[in-house]
């Protein structure tokens, strides 16, 4: 894929290279598509995920390089406890890798320290020693579209090697230096160039005029409260740096009581500010800035008011005393029918705990994890059995809802299976029946995705008014299944969080939370729906789909290739009576090959067994992985049995792991069934 870099594993020369050899600080890096950007996500060099925040997840530089033929690049990381500065340079070359800026220039002749061309071909990597105080800016844009990057800490950057101008050694900032960053970057009272002094009430004509504006908070207080609560903060390189730029302005509106003169003049002191803000973005000259504001003040319902409350303190609990008398209520003609109320309890499953009468289930996975295929496939089922389908094609490609049109037809569903396109007509649909108490009891909705429906990805708390109406929904007997997307913007564990704001929200206003696992066995997928820790208000079912590849019967020039293909993964998908694999298994036992080939061949170098010390040291001068990690690997229950076994040895005194030859053994398991057949007859 990428560059070899083993060829610099033992020397190089390369000074830089050299010093920063001596830091564990290295990971690999791919090139994924995170919305509509291309990010390079850093790896460990056995394809798990590295964190730059996490020392565990970085390597020494020879176990980089030997991995770097399978990876894009590899990377440094930066952190507290080593003596560098990252300085990143955007857009600075042009075609003939000279340096078209006046800034970039004197900064780069200022440092005289290790420089490399970036991984695009138009950037540059700076490499230095010192430190940056904390309280600057991370990022300055400059007017002719160049950019300016400093960090110190919690970042990584790529390192390609090619080196700018002979500049090989990593040096002391200069003076300088330091004070052309510090021009750039330190934080004044206003930010954001030739604004400063300029009444910024008469450049934002789009802003209405609000009664209660200013409170007793200063500029600084507000801040400090974004701080406090994590909205005043650098972007992470995969975030969605508009939908940060949304939030911010959403709490400014509330804490400055939708004065957007002074939502404008805070926001420029943030690390958020870009050339962008003052870019027009409409017809009639508004710009982007201005209509992140108008969209965060049309949202805002209320505003920061210091003697909110009887206590004249929000922040403190009302007193019983404080609460004026009243009648007592009668509480026993306002209970409900406990003969209603075993009724629901009685849940009845239409598709074995997919989808459940009167409840919403929500089903997750990453994009192209067969959400889509499966739904059509239930929904179809259901069709057939005599339920009227509700599908909400909001997200599917125009392949797959020809495919859906054609099935339809072909199984002659069409009386009772409605396709809606339309996102402005859900509410509509669905608001007389509940005005109506409607009965739905045989009425089922597919939401695909549910994030489609949801009117703001950053409010949460108007996701959970959308997620309101869809339990009114439920409550009148209605069984909904939404599709939804994980979170591929946050760190954790993969598919353990959705994709949108107000996830724990969410999660309390369903009735269960099922993900898709999916694993490739060659000809075809299998697929496992599971909770995955996840509540669920009745009972987890595994349920297992075993999906069909394509096999192309036209050429991919042919129009209707991309319809048939739909057509035919659809028509291949199908549930299978049980779960005999474990997905989570198999996708271990694939994401953990390296180290079982590896372990399998020391192995049987040695005559087919070892003790657990000269194992993991053998397996650590191969892969170059932590001692701790090959331990838990080779001690780890769905390891053990199938591909060796260990026993103590009282010979030895010693823990002694045993090679287990699967051909063997399924040669003598086919024997003894045999055997025992031989014996019943």
């Amino acid at each position: 894929m990428g560059k070899d870099y083993a060829i610099y594993k033992t020397k190089s020369d390369i000074p830089a290279l050299e010093e920063l050899r001596g830091y564990n600080h290295w990971v690999v890096w791919k090139k994924e598509k995170r919305g509509d950007k291309v990010t390079k996500i850093p790896y460990r060099p056995n394809g798990e995920p590295a964190k730059t925040n996490d020392p565990k997840t970085w390597s020494a530089f020879h176990t980089v390089a030997s991995s770097s033929s399978r990876f894009d690049g590899i990377g440094f990381v930066f952190s507290d406890s080593d003596p560098y500065i990252f300085i990143d340079l955007d857009h600075v070359l042009n075609e003939s890798k000279e340096i078209k800026s006046e800034w970039a220039r004197e900064l780069v002749e200022a440092l005289d320290s290790y420089t490399e061309i970036s991984p695009s071909g138009d950037g540059l990597h700076i490499f230095a020693k010192g430190e940056i105080p904390s309280d600057w800016k991370k990022r300055k844009h400059f007017d002719d579209g160049t950019g300016l990057e400093v960090y110190q800490s919690g970042r990584y950057s790529t390192i390609t090697l090619n080196i700018y101008e002979d500049r090989k050694e990593i040096k002391q900032i200069s003076p300088r230096a330091k004070k052309l960053l510090e021009k750039w970057l330190k934080n004044e009272p206003q930010v954001g160039g030739e604004r400063q002094g300029k009444e910024i009430k008469a450049n934002l004509p789009h802003i209405v005029e609000y009664g209660q504006v200013g409170n007793s908070l200063s500029d600084d207080e507000i801040i400090q409260k974004l701080i406090e609560n994590g909205y005043w903060r650098e972007p992470k390189d995969d975030e969605d740096w508009s939908a940060l730029d949304q939030g911010l302005c959403n709490k400014l509106a509330f804490w400055t009581n939708k004065d957007p003169e002074r939502m404008d003049r805070i926001f420029r002191r943030s690390p958020l500010m870009r050339a962008k803000w003052d870019e027009k973005h409409r017809s009639d000259g508004a710009t982007y800035g201005q209509m992140t504001i108008e969209e965060a003040i049309r949202k805002t319902t209320s505003g920061y008011n210091p003697s909110y409350g009887i206590n004249k303190n929000p922040f403190l609990p009302i007193k019983r005393g404080d609460l004026p008398k009243g009648k007592r209520m009668d509480f026993k003609a306002m209970r409900e029918d406990k003969t209603e109320i075993k009724e629901r309890a009685m849940a009845k499953h239409l598709y074995k705990g997919l989808v459940v009468e009167g409840h919403h289930i929500i089903l997750v996975s990453p994009s192209g994890g067969f959400k889509t295929t499966i739904a059509i496939n239930v929904a179809v089922e259901l069709a057939k059995q005599g339920y009227e389908v509700h599908y909400w094609a909001l997200d599917p490609s125009i392949a797959y809802l020809r495919a859906m049109v054609d099935i339809i037809e072909e199984e002659g569903i069409d009386d009772n299976f409605f396709i809606f396109t339309k996102l402005q007509i859900f509410r509509e649909v669905y608001t007389q029946a509940i005005e109506l108490n409607e009965d739905m009891t045989d009425r089922v909705i597919i939401i695909d995705t549910l994030k489609k429906v949801l009117t703001a990805v950053i409010n949460k708390n108007t996701n959970v008014k959308d997620m309101a109406f869809l339990r009114e929904i439920t409550n009148l007997g209605a069984s909904i299944l939404s599709l939804h997307h994980t979170n591929k913007d946050r760190e954790g564990e993969r598919g353990k969080k959705l994709d949108d704001a107000g996830t724990a929200e969410m999660e309390q206003d369903t009735d269960g939370i099922l993900f898709i696992e999916s694993v490739d066995r060659g000809n075809y997928y299998l697929a496992q729906i599971s909770k995955k820790h996840r509540r669920v208000r009745f009972t987890d079912r595994k349920l297992c789909f075993k999906l069909r590849k394509y096999e192309p019967s036209i050429s991919i020039d042919d129009p209707m290739y991309e319809i048939d293909r739909a057509y035919h993964f659809i028509r291949g998908c199908e549930l299978l009576p049980e779960c005999k694999e474990d997905i989570s298994t198999l996708r271990k036992i694939e994401e953990n090959r390296p180290l079982i080939e590896t372990v399998q061949a020391i192995l049987r170098r040695n005559g087919g067994e070892m003790i657990q010390k000269d194992l993991v040291k053998e397996v650590m001068e191969e892969l170059g992985m932590g001692e701790k990690k090959i331990r838990g690997l080779l001690s780890d229950k769905d390891l053990l049995g199938k591909f060796w076994r260990y026993e103590h040895s009282k010979e030895k005194n010693k823990k002694v792991y045993r090679l287990i030859d699967t051909t063997e053994e399924s040669a003598q398991r086919l024997n003894r069934r045999i055997k025992e057949s031989l014996i019943s007859e």
